[in-house]
């Protein structure tokens, strides 16, 4: 069974956004698209309190949880919703939950 990690963006208690994870990479909703934000590959993050950055795979929780919480600047008024894992793909969950309470 694929599982799926995600957390969605949310304004005034509705989903805006939605950002998942599967084995092919990291997926997000942009104006009711689905689009390929990371695939598959090796990256460097460096999470506050780390002394040197350190490598992960995309589709590993810590990167989603790296851009869940410090890829974000100032002038968003979106607040991320906790990480959570479901049954099917990313792109599945992403249309699930969009229809299920999004924009």
């Amino acid at each position: 069974m694929i599982m799926a990690r995600y957390y969605s963006e949310m304004f005034e208690r509705k989903v805006v956004k939605v950002v998942a994870q599967d084995d092919t990479g990291v997926y997000a909703s942009v104006n009711k698209n689905i689009v390929l934000r990371d695939g598959p590959r090796q990256i460097f993050i460096n999470f506050p309190g780390w002394k040197n950055p350190r490598k992960v795979l995309t589709t590993d929780k810590q990167y989603l949880e790296f851009i869940r919480l410090y890829e974000r600047s100032s002038y968003m008024r979106t607040r991320p919703t906790e990480i959570k894992e479901i049954a099917g793909s990313a792109k599945e969950v992403i249309k699930r939950v969009l229809a299920a309470g999004g924009v």
